[in-house]
């Protein structure tokens, strides 16, 4: 019993400091008008919903209480909170300014407004990259994609960047920085009962986020060479915009959701002549990801794949990923940790899903696949835990330059 107890107490401490409580959705906008001031011109940034619909231009007003609170006791989980879809189409007048800024006329029908509004934003930002690859002769895309928890991702991404530019990785020619903020959820107040249900949304949310960036990816005009870098929950972002995930998934218990999803999965895959994946600390399981590898839209074989390589940038220590020895349990992170199951860690494990069930080669996967162990700082010395925030694994600066190098070099 007292086993238990013990274990429940610390369950809480992890829950409560890696995964999001109530009151958790994230509001874009302040973040949005804090950096309209100050644009840079090889960065372009994309602020995303938890359903992976864009925010529009701050011209555009949102009414901040009506968006996070559609109507009285709304629970912060309710599918209509912090909606953009729902805000701007269950509201005369934002749907009509939403519409005059964007010249959409859409027959006064709200949802075929939005929608059109929706491909006309994705189509400004395709614009406005190509206009940045033309302006500085750039030679690839950089697409950074922060974790749950993150309610301002700015500073975070200021520091990759700068670290990219410390190792001189853009010397020669210039690259384009596709920012993506995104909603993943916050921890606001700490209440542990609401902790492990909230961390199944953050999940929920991330799903439709790829699909969103898949969306933006697909628009974009010049075939360059793509480097995707996440940090946590961001790698389940990252890759469900490259490939579909379906196998760590459960069906969706709304039938309709499920038609949805399965629709949005139809949507091109990227098909850039090259693209690198780098994952720091990803809070997901490995081998229930990477065996959708090859489900692409549409499908592949292996001799046909471009991800090449799929850095992973993991830390047994971790508190947030290794969740002390329960990474596998409760929307599993296993490949953050490496996480060993019957005497196999985790990378090992994908490896071997690689070869035996998609059948690459052994050679190409020892390339393909290259694991980096991390060292941050303490945060639970008594334990034997390490920080997560992706600041700390910037300060591994010997690890860092590894990934760094096997991203552009």
């Amino acid at each position: 019993m007292r086993l238990r107890l013990l274990l429940i107490l610390l369950l809480s401490v992890f829950l409560c400091g890696c995964f999001t409580s109530y009151n958790n959705q994230t509001y874009f906008r302040k973040v949005q008008v804090k950096n309209q001031p100050n644009p840079v011109n090889d960065v372009i940034r994309i602020y995303l919903d938890k359903y992976g619909y864009f925010y529009p231009n701050i011209a555009v007003p949102i009414d901040r209480h009506t968006f996070m609170h559609p109507y009285d006791h709304v629970k912060d989980a309710d599918t209509t909170s912090a909606n953009l879809y729902y805000y701007f189409t269950t509201n005369a007048r934002p749907l009509d300014s939403l519409a005059r800024f964007y010249k959409v006329k859409g027959s006064g029908i709200p949802d075929k407004i939005y929608n059109d509004v929706e491909n006309k934003i994705v189509a400004m930002y395709a614009d406005k990259i190509h206009q940045m690859v033309v302006k500085l002769h750039a030679d690839k895309y950089v697409v950074f994609v922060h974790g749950f928890n993150v309610e301002d991702a700015t500073e975070d991404y200021d520091l990759l960047k700068a670290k990219i530019e410390e190792g001189h990785y853009n010397d020669r020619k210039r690259m384009v920085f596709i920012e993506v903020y995104w909603d993943g959820l916050k921890n606001l107040n700490n209440k542990v009962t609401s902790a492990i249900k909230i961390w199944e949304h953050a999940q929920n949310n991330s799903r439709y986020v790829g699909l969103a960036l898949r969306k933006v990816l697909d628009t974009l005009q010049d075939p360059i060479p793509l480097v995707i870098i996440t940090h946590s929950l961001g790698a389940s972002v990252g890759t469900g915009a490259l490939f579909n995930c379906t196998s760590k998934w459960p069906k969706m218990k709304n039938e309709r959701d499920q038609q949805e999803m399965d629709n949005l999965m139809k949507m091109r895959t990227p098909i850039f002549p090259d693209i690198r994946l780098g994952m720091l600390a990803p809070a997901m399981p490995g081998v229930e990801t990477f065996v959708d590898f090859n489900k692409r839209s549409p499908d592949i074989a292996a001799k046909d794949n471009r991800i090449y390589p799929i850095v992973i940038g993991y830390n047994p220590y971790d508190f947030a990923v290794s969740k002390w020895f329960l990474s596998a349990e409760m929307g599993a992170t296993t490949l953050g940790c490496n996480y060993v199951t019957k005497k196999q860690p985790e990378i090992e494990r994908v490896k071997k899903v690689l070869a035996d069930s998609l059948k690459y080669d052994t050679a190409y996967i020892s390339k393909l696949i290259v694991p980096i162990q991390f060292k941050t700082k303490k945060k639970f010395p008594i334990l034997h835990l390490e920080e997560h925030g992706l600041p700390y694994y910037l300060k591994d600066t010997v690890n860092i330059k590894r990934f760094m190098d096997d991203l552009f070099l």
